[in-house]
């Protein structure tokens, strides 16, 4: 190791890194310090958060490193605060023991101090071994699942993917450099945050100085993280810190999924309903299941929060958000009653006749409260109406689910009806006011949902499961990256699909995008093609790119025409779909059209039936898009294998062969906004 420009009289930063058994990481990250640091002069203070492996033995014989060492392990925060207070050097570079700085990673993270007054903290680009970005930045979105959740971006990402300095709503300090005055004015690391969103917290804090934080792409660190069970235990915890900091002031936000939901004004679409949303420490997922019942919810329903003794950050979130929507209500428990007693509760202050019971541990699907919900509970007056479990896979808690395709003939036949007695533990279930309040008087507190299903059978009330409405538990979903929650349309007959939305404002790419991934399209089948006149701030299209997964964007100042034909001669695709931001097209929808294209190969354009067109393609209802799952699963098995021919269709939804457009050519004089057949 080369330490001979190590001048321990005047160093210009001071490297603080924190340690804990990891003698292995240690020796890789200080090796990688002496070998690519020929410049400024640094020092180095290795705070030992009481080892019990070979790391205080080590060490010791290390004369270049200075080193501080306590008797038990105090956290990140701690360590670091420890390591600034006896650093020399005006500026404070904090690195973890696991990282491994590259060739010159140094020098850029000064320059990006010293060249901008407005930046506080800089920290450097982190990739992984094979070369993917780990993270670069944060952004802050809304009920993701938390009310204020910091947002990772630029994870697995090609390393090509961040090629300049970017500014960040706050960044990591797996590597992170400021000024040490800066440090000492802001406090230092909150110590109540253990081994996490310290980094976060100190940025936030830093912004309201206006000193912004960024990543700067020309410095390279190599992470191979490690996630012991020790910090993954507090993670919670931290979030609730958070959030009872940072929340209550209303940052400005990269992303809010409320910025692209259309909520449901209409009242007439069925009778009004009274949701019981029975919150149990419900910070992980209360906001973001409460979001959806919002967003689903007509202007005459009511939902009724009961905050079974949650946390102080979700109760703080629930009465903010009380105040700007008049449908919520909040009612909190001054001790722990239990979810039976909890949802007795609510249900005593339901206003409407027919009630919905959900823990907030349960995310509604788009089907859970159209019409068909109030149908089932009318067939049988009498009765209990259960909400359908899904089955796992890995979803984010944006946006709706698809309906379940029926699988039968009697499915087929009946897709508004019931299925037979049936056991389920969701959770979730829906009725006659007094007629669940009956059914709950006959349980214990203690009983489970399928307990008060068996508790129905044998007490001769009848209830039965719909098939058409369906929750999710918040524990199966993935709350970072959005992947495709079924199977992949190009794992059938072997058909290949290139998607290419035309964005204009950004302001509905997010409902589009999220029902693609639905229905089983991969990430890097879709191009967005950006107008020249797109006013969105970027980091709208961040913030969409990173919450909904990896894709390529092709952006040109020449028509769309060329962009398409471009990207058809590239794709090695069967089918390509061709969108606007505006469309959502659900998953049984995009099943059907490729059906078309399996039965009958010279078939070479298909468009659906759509609600915006003027043509032969017009809806013959009016689609609200809180049904749009429902109705598209009905009328497609109403009208399955019927398509008619049509001189024109609609370019705002085109399905068509690859190569036979190639063959056609799109006509660059309209700029691919009209397709003769």
């Amino acid at each position: 190791m080369d330490v001979a420009n190590q001048d321990a009289t005047a160093p210009a930063v001071s490297i603080v890194i924190p340690t804990w058994n990891a003698i292995e990481s240690l020796l890789k990250c200080l090796k990688s310090v002496g070998a690519h640091t020929p410049w400024p002069r640094y020092e180095v203070i290795v705070v030992d958060n009481g080892s019990t492996d070979q790391t205080g033995p080590l060490l010791s014989r290390l004369s270049f490193v200075r080193v501080l060492s306590n008797a038990t392990n105090v956290g990140f925060a701690r360590a670091c605060n420890q390591g600034a207070a006896i650093a020399r050097a005006p500026m404070l570079l904090f690195l973890n023991d696991d990282a491994q700085p590259q060739m010159d990673w140094l020098p850029p993270l000064i320059m990006a101090l010293e060249q901008d007054a407005n930046v506080g903290l800089a920290s450097a680009k982190l990739v992984r071994p094979d070369s993917r970005i780990e993270q670069a930045g944060y952004a802050l979105a809304y009920a993701t699942p938390y009310p204020l959740s910091p947002l990772p971006l630029f994870r697995r990402r090609p390393f090509a993917a961040l090629t300049q300095t970017r500014t960040f709503a706050a960044v990591t300090a797996t590597c992170l450099l400021l000024r040490k005055s800066l440090f000492q004015e802001l406090g230092g690391f909150d110590e109540g945050f253990i081994n996490g969103m310290e980094d976060v917290d100190l940025c936030l804090r830093a912004k309201e100085r206006n000193l912004a934080s960024v990543v700067v792409a020309s410095s390279l660190v190599i992470h191979e993280p490690r996630f012991p069970a020790e910090r993954l235990a507090f993670s919670k915890q931290n979030m609730e810190r958070l959030n009872q900091r940072w929340r209550p002031q209303e940052l400005a936000l990269d992303f809010d999924f409320r910025r692209f939901a259309t909520v449901t004004t209409d009242s007439s679409v069925r009778p009004p309903l009274s949701i019981v949303a029975v919150a149990q420490d419900a910070l992980t997922s209360g906001a973001a299941c409460v979001e959806h019942l919002l967003a689903y919810a007509q202007a005459n329903d009511e939902v009724i929060v009961v905050d079974d003794t949650s946390s102080a950050a979700f109760s703080g979130w629930a009465k903010s958000r009380m105040q700007s929507d008049q449908r919520l209500r909040h009612l909190a428990s001054s001790c722990t009653v239990g979810f039976l007693e909890a949802a007795r509760e609510g249900l005593k202050s339901a206003q409407n006749s027919r009630v919905m019971v959900i823990p907030t541990t349960l995310r509604i699907g788009a089907d859970c409260l159209d019409v068909s919900l109030t149908e089932a509970i009318d067939q049988k007056p009498n009765g209990l109406v259960f909400l359908r479990t899904r089955p796992s896979g890995n979803h984010s808690p944006l946006g709706p689910y698809e309906p379940r395709r029926p699988t039968s003939k009697n499915e087929r036949d009946n897709q508004v009806g019931l299925n037979q007695e049936a056991e389920i533990a969701s959770g979730a279930f829906a009725g006659d006011q007094k007629v669940v309040v009956e059914a709950l008087s006959r349980l214990a507190d203690e009983d489970s949902p399928n307990a008060l299903a068996m508790a129905l059978r044998a007490s001769g009330i009848p209830f039965q499961v719909a098939t058409s409405a369906s929750v999710r538990s918040f524990a199966e979903c993935d709350t970072v990256a959005r992947s495709p929650s079924q199977r992949p349309l190009d794992d059938v007959d072997g058909l290949k699909a290139v998607v290419m939305i035309r964005v204009y404002a950004a302001d509905r790419l997010q409902g589009c995008l999220r029902m693609l991934y639905a229905a089983g399209v991969r990430e890097d089948d879709i191009w967005l093609l950006l107008s020249p006149e797109l006013t969105a701030a970027p980091q709208v299209l961040d913030a969409i790119e990173e919450t909904q997964g990896t894709r390529r964007v092709a952006q040109k100042e020449t028509a769309v025409a060329e962009t398409i034909n471009g990207i058809l001669q590239k794709s090695s695709a069967d089918i390509f779909i061709l969108l606007d931001e505006e469309m959502l097209l659900p998953r049984v929808s995009t099943e059907t059209l490729f059906d078309h294209f399996r039965s009958e190969s010279k078939l070479a354009l298909l468009g659906p039936t759509l609600n915006v067109s003027r043509g032969e393609q017009v809806a013959s209802q009016t689609v609200a898009p809180h049904t749009a799952n429902g109705l598209a699963l009905r009328l497609s098995w109403q009208n399955r294998h019927q398509r008619r021919n049509t001189l024109h269709l609609e370019p705002a939804c085109l399905f068509g062969r690859r190569k036979t457009l190639l063959q056609l050519g799109l006509n660059q004089a309209n700029g691919g906004r009209g397709v003769g057949c």
